[in-house]
């Protein structure tokens, strides 16, 4: 399958969920913060799991993935990805809901 129609695939099949969970979601300003708050822990946890590796590989200081292998680099993305849709939603709330 090519990655467009997967692309297309998973908003057709996952868009009314998403969509339900927004709904849900926004009715209610604390389910909000605990989904930021969910998604912020998600992030940090696979963003801490993913730099393990170079730390037990004696490298202390790096900048981005390039020295981490693919399945860490792929999980280290995914993490940036977690914070920046809690960023997202965070900014979101905060000019909704001022």
């Amino acid at each position: 399958m090519q990655e467009s129609n997967a692309v297309a695939n998973a908003v057709f099949i996952y868009g009314p969920f998403v969509f339900l969970a927004f709904v849900v979601i926004g009715s209610n300003p604390l389910f909000l913060v605990v989904a930021i708050a969910v998604l912020y822990l998600i992030g940090l946890s696979k963003l801490v799991i993913s730099k393990c590796s170079l730390f037990r590989a004696g490298i202390g200081i790096s900048f981005g993935p390039r020295l981490m292998n693919a399945a860490n680099r792929r999980r280290y993305t995914s993490a940036y990805r977690f914070v920046a849709l809690g960023v997202l939603i965070n900014l979101a709330s905060l000019l909704l809901y001022s």
